[in-house]
């Protein structure tokens, strides 16, 4: 008999999702770009730097450093904004799966038997329900994103 492949843990939380889903995947490809863009400062830094060693000493003959210094500012401040972009949606959706999370546990848990909760206690079962549904929302909000940013989609 064929063993029928589990769904990975971050498609059962996208289940939870709904019409956010596509928060999550924006947030990841904000994030992307928001790490290239972070990169190109480096680059007018380098355009900097080249070409005051290039004119050296007569540094009067320097005359684009103004323009990639500002351009340096812009792309920072960019990356920045889309980074930015890419956290809000990431906690919209994730504030909405952390919520449709504790509404599903507490409807499963209504059609519980009583003695279960008084064999938990209801202060461990509402810790319990809390304390899944925050690391759901950490996760999706700050994690994702941020792996996203670094290693790439």
């Amino acid at each position: 008999m064929k063993k029928q492949k589990q769904p990975s843990p971050f498609s059962r939380l996208m289940k939870y999702a709904g019409g956010y889903k596509i928060l999550t995947y924006l947030s990841w490809v904000l994030s992307f770009i928001s790490a290239l863009t972070a990169l190109l400062p480096l680059v007018y830094i380098f355009f900097i730097i080249r070409e005051v060693l290039e004119v050296a000493p007569d540094f009067s003959r320097a005359t684009s450093i103004v323009r990639n210094g500002v351009m340096a500012v812009v792309f920072s401040a960019a990356a920045l904004v889309i980074y930015f972009g890419a956290l809000m949606c990431s906690h919209v959706s994730a504030f909405r799966i952390g919520s449709n999370i504790k509404r599903g546990l507490l409807k499963h848990i209504t059609k519980l038997p009583l003695g279960f909760s008084d064999e938990m206690g209801s202060g461990k079962v509402r810790k319990i329900i809390n304390d899944s549904s925050n690391a759901a929302e950490t996760y999706l909000a700050h994690n994702l994103p941020d792996m996203a940013g670094q290693t790439g989609i």
